[in-house]
């Protein structure tokens, strides 16, 4: 029952636009229209319920279109700061790391392969940097490694962070 009732709310909030244009026309519809379906004393007898829900239903529409903006700055904030660390970030490698990450932009590709047990390879992939494709058996052995292209982008731009 329960389940019902909720996803009957869910529906006729996600059908709101479809009420406020059948509110709008019965509520402005000319009385000759109305007179011609039969619906002018019904209309006439229920417009303040009609009236109310049509301004519920219109706060409704602008509640879920705030709350979508708001929704979509918060998103666009979130990865604008993700990218500001991550760039920082960029900006503090040691010489190990920038010897890493030298090895995708001087060579131009975007997978490369290293040991597993590569520290600062790993660290990179801790990082989210970098990642790993595909898998390895032993420890020993070499993995391929695929730069994010967040960082591909940021430091084929900034080539001096490499230095």
């Amino acid at each position: 029952m329960w389940n019902f009732l909720t996803n009957l709310i869910e529906s006729i909030i996600e059908n709101t636009f479809i009420f406020v244009i059948f509110f709008i026309l019965l509520l402005f519809l000319p009385k000759e229209i109305m007179v011609e379906f039969g619906l002018h004393d019904i209309v006439n007898s229920i417009r303040p319920i009609l009236g109310l829900l049509l301004l519920i239903s219109i706060s409704i529409i602008t509640i879920k279109f705030i709350s979508k903006t708001i929704e979509h700055i918060q998103k666009k904030y979130e990865i604008y700061n993700n990218r500001k660390v991550m760039n920082e970030l960029l900006h503090n490698l040691s010489a190990n790391q920038k010897k890493i990450l030298r090895c995708f932009i001087d060579n131009d590709t975007e997978t490369y392969k290293f040991s597993y047990n590569n520290g600062p390879a790993r660290w990179l992939v801790s990082k989210q940097v970098l990642t790993y494709f595909g898998q390895t058996t032993g420890v020993h052995m070499n993995i391929t490694y695929c730069i994010q292209p967040w960082a591909r982008e940021y430091l084929l731009e900034n080539p001096e962070l490499l230095k």
